[in-house]
């Protein structure tokens, strides 16, 4: 998803464990990492949402025949870190 000022891409990684990236492509020739957090979960849906008036982006998880959303505050960009499990 791109964030509504179009400078920031947020990716459902499946790196480390899985997680969130969140990339600064402000300029398109040269997208650079701005920040990361990783969930170590075993399997993600690569579904994602983002909420950028509240600052929250929620990833879509399966454990062990488990949906859970995962819920992260995005509110700093270099520094996203995990709120809690939805189950779903």
């Amino acid at each position: 998803k791109i964030s509504n000022d179009e400078k920031l891409l947020y990716v459902a990684s499946y790196n480390n464990g899985g997680g969130l990236e969140i990339i600064n492509i402000s300029n398109p020739y040269n997208p650079t990492l701005e920040g990361r957090v990783n969930l170590g979960v075993g399997r993600m849906s690569g579904s994602i949402t983002i909420d950028e008036q509240n600052n929250k982006a929620y990833l879509g998880t399966l454990s062990s025949g488990t949906s859970i959303i995962k819920e992260l505050d995005i509110t700093n960009s270099r520094a996203p870190y995990y709120i809690k499990d939805i189950i779903s």
